[in-house]
């Protein structure tokens, strides 16, 4: 039976640690210049809904990828986020969901859909559109902290539409 000696320390090649000690040192000073520019750069001109609404979201505990929507399934669901959601529509789709929203809810949409769910926002904060809570059909219940700013001059809805709501 033969086997093969252990590598002995010193046998590999300086070129890849030279090799892996630039490559660090260009991504550091890269990093370095874009947080000194501050928000990553921006075509002139280009509107805000050219960048990807970033939040951290999860539907029956799986995290919901970034975008402007994050939706729920037809069956009974927790949504959570536990974060600012800018731009973005929620959606609990079908059945009894229970939504949160810790962060606030700005330019945004919460929607309970078709069934009895239970929706929690702490902030309405419209900016340059409306921000809302619908709990659209079913008995929903609806609890909104504060709306800030002008609010209803702004656009800061709250409707429990179809149903016996709270």
């Amino acid at each position: 039976m033969t086997s093969t000696p252990p590598a002995r320390r010193g046998t590999r090649p300086r070129l890849r640690v030279r090799r892996a000690a630039a490559a660090l040192t260009a991504l550091l000073a890269g990093a370095a210049t874009a947080s000194l520019a501050g928000a990553p750069a921006q075509a002139a001109g280009a509107p805000d809904r050219a960048r990807v609404p970033m939040h951290q979201c999860w539907v029956n505990d799986v995290a919901a990828p970034p975008g402007d929507t994050v939706s729920g399934t037809n069956g009974d669901d927790h949504i959570f986020c536990d974060s600012d959601l800018e731009n973005v529509t929620v959606s609990g789709a079908g059945g009894n969901d229970m939504i949160e929203v810790r962060g606030l809810v700005i330019d945004s949409a919460i929607m309970g859909g078709e069934g009895d769910d239970v929706i929690r926002a702490k902030h309405l904060v419209p900016q340059k559109a409306s921000s809302m809570v619908r709990g659209n059909r079913g008995n929903d219940v609806i609890k909104v902290a504060t709306v800030s700013g002008d609010g209803a001059e702004r656009g800061a809805v709250v409707h429990g539409d179809d149903g016996n709501d709270k």
